[in-house]
C-alpha cells in the first residue's frame, strides 16, 4: 500500500494506439504511438514529474504484462502526466474526464448520446473523452461522431422529395 498523493503500486492503466485507426497520427517514418495512461495519478508529486521515475515504472509493467516483446517494440515514448495535460490541453490540474459506462452497456448501445452520439435534439451531437471510447486525448470519439453526422445527413437527403 502506497501513501495517499502518490500512484498505486499496481496502477490502473489504459492502453491505446490512436495511430491504428487513424493512420495520419503515425510519425513522420511511419511508426505507430503507444499511448499508455494511468489512471487516478496524483497531480504533483515529491520531487516533480520530470525528476520521477513513475512514468519508466508504469512502462516496466506494462511490459511484464506482455506476452513477448512488449517493450522491445517501442523505439520512442513520451509520457502524459497530469502537468502535460493542463499546460498542452489546458484541463485544470490534468483531469481527463473519460467515458464512464460498462463495455455490456456499450455493446447494448445504452447512454446512446455517449455511445452513438446523437442525442434527443434534432442536430446536437456529442463527443469528446467522456463518449466512447473516451479515456484520454485520441480523437476518436470525434472522428466517430463526425461519421454520425455525416449520416444523419446522408439519411435526410435521401428521404428529401423534390417537386
Amino acid at each position: 500500500m502506497r501513501p495517499m498523493g502518490t500512484v498505486a503500486t499496481n496502477p490502473t492503466m489504459l492502453i491505446d494506439i490512436p495511430s491504428v485507426p487513424d493512420r495520419t497520427l503515425m510519425t513522420a517514418s511511419q511508426e505507430h504511438v503507444l499511448s499508455l495512461e494511468v489512471l487516478f495519478t496524483p497531480y504533483s508529486t515529491p520531487g516533480g514529474w520530470a525528476n520521477s521515475s513513475e512514468p519508466r515504472r508504469w512502462l516496466e509493467i506494462w511490459n511484464s504484462l506482455m506476452q513477448s516483446e512488449g517493450s522491445d517494440k517501442i523505439e520512442k515514448w513520451r509520457v502524459m502526466t497530469p502537468e502535460n495535460y493542463e499546460n498542452e490541453f489546458m484541463m485544470h490540474k490534468g483531469h481527463t474526464p473519460s467515458f464512464g459506462a460498462s463495455p455490456l452497456s456499450t455493446f447494448f448501445g445504452r447512454n446512446r448520446e455517449l455511445t452513438r452520439y446523437v442525442t434527443s435534439i434534432d442536430g446536437l451531437f456529442l463527443s469528446g473523452a467522456a463518449t466512447f471510447p473516451g479515456a484520454g486525448i485520441v480523437g476518436i470519439s470525434g472522428k466517430n461522431a463526425a461519421i454520425a453526422v455525416i449520416k444523419k445527413i446522408r439519411s435526410s437527403n435521401s428521404r428529401r422529395t423534390y417537386k
